[in-house]
């Protein structure tokens, strides 16, 4: 039996170590943008790019963004998904954070229809005045001055966030875009509906800025159109003892 040469083994193992398959990997595997952002992926073999016919793409979250068959991600909103690469191969994925704009203030507690008492263990900012419709808290940072719930028969029906100026309204308006992506309009209030669809935060100028967000039922209507007014009327007269400009 002949033997081979070991100059012969060498080549062998270096012509079959030529043909290995080249890897596949993601183009990138954690991205950070803003909500109007956009990041192309792409899933690379080598020195190639991997046809877009040949992978189907996906975000876990639709609601924080969105790939389409090319790859191409669009940011939607504040938040966090995975973007997965399927391929005959195996799948790949990438982590996408979106980060804010502004951090302008913390949003008051959002749960609508609770007592009076459960809001006051959930608040965490400094009670500076109460009586039997409403309660405000001291927020003292440069641009937000406070936070004021609104309560009918003990359940909060509604809640705002009063600022220092009217300036802040196109900070103020990307706040609420970068957390709340639909647009709607409520009488002469624009503003944002939730993802949730439970609220709106509406945005209002009379006596000062401010931001109010309230409650609504099914296809984005209010639940009570007195409850409404009362809301919006009691967030206009507590503006103007404030004395907001």
């Amino acid at each position: 039996m002949k033997r081979l040469s070991p100059l012969l083994v060498v080549l062998c193992l270096a012509a079959c170590a030529t043909h290995e398959e080249p890897l596949t990997i993601m183009s990138d595997t954690s991205v950070q943008l803003k909500y109007d952002g956009t990041h192309q992926f792409n899933l690379n073999k080598g020195n190639s790019t991997v046809a877009a016919n040949e992978i189907v793409w996906q975000s876990s979250d639709n609601k924080v963004g969105t790939i389409d068959k090319n790859g191409l991600f669009e940011g939607r909103k504040i938040g966090k998904t995975e973007v997965t690469a399927s391929t005959q191969n195996g799948s790949f994925k990438a982590e996408v954070e979106i980060l804010p704009y502004y951090t302008t203030y913390v949003e008051p507690v959002l749960d609508f229809y609770k007592t009076r008492q459960a809001i006051k263990a959930l608040e965490r900012r400094e009670l500076t005045s109460e009586d039997g419709q409403t309660m405000i808290y001291h927020i003292g940072n440069t641009k937000a001055l406070s936070v004021i719930y609104i309560f009918e028969k003990d359940q909060m029906i509604g809640c705002g966030v009063f600022f220092n100026n009217k300036s802040l309204k196109p900070e103020v308006n990307t706040f609420l875009r970068e957390r709340y992506p639909e647009s709607i309009t409520r009488g002469d209030y624009p503003g944002y509906l939730a993802d949730t669809e439970n609220f709106t935060a509406l945005i209002k100028e009379e006596s000062g800025l401010a931001v109010t967000y309230v409650p609504i039922g099914g296809k984005g209507r209010v639940t009570d159109d007195a409850q409404f007014r009362k809301v919006m009327g009691i967030m206009t007269s507590k503006a103007a003892e404030q004395q907001l400009h």
